[in-house]
């Protein structure tokens, strides 16, 4: 087994937040990371847009490695970091013109709990993304290589895995109106749930 690392993932980050700039429009407003982990989704976001980032991890060291990530790359984003449980976040309603949270659904102990206040943080007109996968720009050949060295990692904890229907059932409990589930390719590659306001 090989120690579990986000380094061999690193490829996939500038491709998803490529993909989410193509289909969200993202320039400027405010943007969380929920789930940050060492911030590699808001590293790639702050080198292409405006957008003031708040990452959001129940992890306080991994937010100091994602902040000081960020610093280091000397980024004008206003940047804000928040220790905080998603299914109990502690900001405003309609802050967020854009949440994206890729890869932690798995380990929130109540997903529908975690989808409202996600919702509740959402501004009208914003959009919200939330699942697993490398999304759709990433080559074959490297989603196979990343997907095969994190099986072979020796990560101690695995993210429950959910289907199509578990998904639909989650913003159908969290009384979601404007949704879609989106399937990369099929389940085993990826899954999201799309949500606007």
């Amino acid at each position: 087994m090989i120690p579990f690392s986000y380094d061999f993932m690193q490829p996939m980050y500038p491709l998803l937040i490529q993909q989410f700039l193509d289909d969200y429009n993202l320039s400027a407003g405010v943007a969380l990371d929920i789930g940050t982990g060492p911030g590699n989704l808001a590293v790639e976001l702050a080198k292409v847009t405006a957008m003031d980032l708040i990452l959001v991890d129940i992890d306080g060291e991994a937010l100091r490695t994602a902040q000081s990530r960020l610093f280091e790359l000397g980024v004008d984003n206003r940047i804000s970091t928040l220790c905080a449980d998603v299914e109990k976040l502690p900001l405003r309603d309609n802050l967020a013109d854009f949440i994206m949270c890729r890869g932690s659904i798995g380990f929130w102990p109540v997903p529908v709990q975690g989808i409202t206040e996600i919702y509740r943080v959402l501004k009208p007109g914003g959009c919200a993304i939330v699942g697993v996968g490398a999304g759709r720009y990433m080559p074959e050949t490297m989603r196979r290589r990343i997907y095969e060295s994190m099986s072979a990692s020796d990560r101690t904890t695995s993210p429950r895995q959910y289907t199509l229907e578990d998904y639909d059932a989650f913003a159908r409990q969290a009384m979601l109106s404007d949704y879609r589930v989106i399937i990369e390719d099929d389940i085993s590659k990826g899954c999201w749930l799309e949500v606007k306001k």
